[in-house]
């Protein structure tokens, strides 16, 4: 068998938002190595941000898709908290599933 690269080190799992939820997901299954994790601006209980009392969040995986679609833009974080009403003005297109081309102009699969 070979060795793995990491055999005998120690390993600190480090990174914010998606990658502090990637580290949740694996926490039960990580080699010995692993002496610690730091999931920052992350939840162990991922859906509670869009199960809210009394149904779906919407809101939370729209937004989130649009921040992720945009956030090679020039000032992103600027621009997104800008365009939060125009992104509310998005979900609210009927079919629903063409609020991504209402927003964005394209599909965001």
């Amino acid at each position: 068998m070979a060795k793995q690269p990491w055999a005998g080190e120690s390993i600190v799992l480090v990174g914010a938002s998606y990658v502090g939820y990637t580290q949740w997901s694996v926490a039960d299954a990580v080699p010995p190595q692993v002496k610690a994790m730091v999931p920052v601006v992350s939840n162990a209980t991922f859906t509670m941000a869009f199960n809210r009392e009394g149904g779906f969040a919407l809101e939370t995986p729209f937004t989130w898709a649009v921040q992720v679609e945009r956030q090679e833009r020039r000032f992103a974080n600027v621009r997104n908290a800008l365009e939060e009403r125009e992104i509310l003005r998005a979900m609210g297109t009927l079919p629903l599933s063409q609020a991504d081309v209402g927003l964005l102009g394209h599909r965001n699969s």
